[in-house]
């Protein structure tokens, strides 16, 4: 049975997920890509080293173009002879960055009509440009750090799932609200399997502030999604455990999401984490991020109890 999850409103200003990919133990076929199709989510997502690339790619292109047009119009540039295509190269680059140097300019109708076009297209696509560098540069991200490993461990007749996330900011994430999903393979009436979606209830899914660091706990009881299975019936399952993050980034106002997945393989049995806090000798209090991922073996801690 397949479970309906409300949807949460969220503000205008919000931006784009960062952290893993979701479902990495499933793919999707039988769509048709289109190269073109929501290009300006692309540019936004792709790292920017493929960015800068690509932007300096079209940028060449368009005026190679335009260098060709313009070594094809007999004498219509001064000082540059028809077919010489690298001087009429670099006067389309004069042309589409408006520098105009001046010791070269375009002659009779076709060579202007050719820079009246260049110069609109140079105009949208520095518009553009400067749009997609500027919305890269101000989404904010939260910024994140999530643990490594998952544990789940039975403490004090208690079992818990713990998991620990981070603020690598030095302002703080205010209004915090962390969401956890069980993603499974469950077979159906014929037996074939179908994706599940269950939510993983936690002990605090809200903080007013993350300064540093924070423990986010599921007690594993019957009414949890997780109670009765295993490490190998998760492993059969294909199992995945989805922490999504969303919270306020105090310096812009805007809300900044984060995720994270942990499949069967990153979840450790019969283990807590680390305390990573630590008092220092001038009275304060100092946060080891060395022991962030680092996780001990309880010595009583017992997995799951089954039905």
């Amino acid at each position: 049975m397949h479970r309906s999850f409300p949807h949460h409103h969220k503000k205008s200003n919000s931006i784009r997920l960062t952290g893993e990919d979701t479902f990495q133990n499933v793919r999707k076929t039988g769509l048709r890509t289109k190269h073109f199709h929501d290009v300006y989510h692309q540019f936004l997502t792709m790292g920017w080293t493929i960015f800068f690339t690509l932007i300096a790619s079209i940028y060449v292109l368009i005026n190679m173009v335009f260098g060709f047009f313009y070594s094809l119009i007999p004498s219509g540039i001064t000082g540059v002879s028809s077919h010489h295509f690298w001087r009429s190269f670099f006067f389309s680059v004069h042309t589409l960055s408006t520098v105009g140097y001046g010791n070269i300019a375009p002659v009779g109708v076709l060579a202007n009509s050719v820079v009246t076009l260049e110069t609109f297209i140079g105009i949208i696509f520095t518009g553009l440009v400067t749009g997609l560098i500027f919305a890269r540069f101000s989404s904010p991200h939260a910024r994140v750090l999530f643990s490594d490993k998952a544990t789940i461990a039975t403490h004090k007749g208690k079992t818990l799932l713990n998991l620990r996330i981070g603020n690598l900011r030095r302002t703080a994430l205010i209004d915090l609200t962390v969401e956890a999903i069980l993603v499974r393979r469950i077979p159906d009436i014929s037996g074939e399997p179908t994706l599940q979606l269950e939510r993983i209830p936690l002990q605090s899914s809200h903080l007013p502030i993350l300064p540093i660091t924070w423990v986010i706990s599921h007690e594993i009881t019957q009414d949890s999604p997780l109670y009765g299975l295993s490490k190998d019936d998760l492993l059969q399952q294909k199992a995945e455990i989805i922490v999504t993050l969303s919270a306020t980034d105090q310096a812009s106002a805007q809300t900044a999401f984060a995720m994270h997945t942990y499949t069967t393989e990153h979840i450790k049995w019969g283990c807590v984490l680390c305390e990573i806090m630590r008092p220092h000798p001038d009275g304060s209090v100092v946060a080891d991020f060395s022991l962030f991922h680092a996780t001990t073996t309880l010595p009583t801690s017992s997995t799951p109890p089954h039905n």
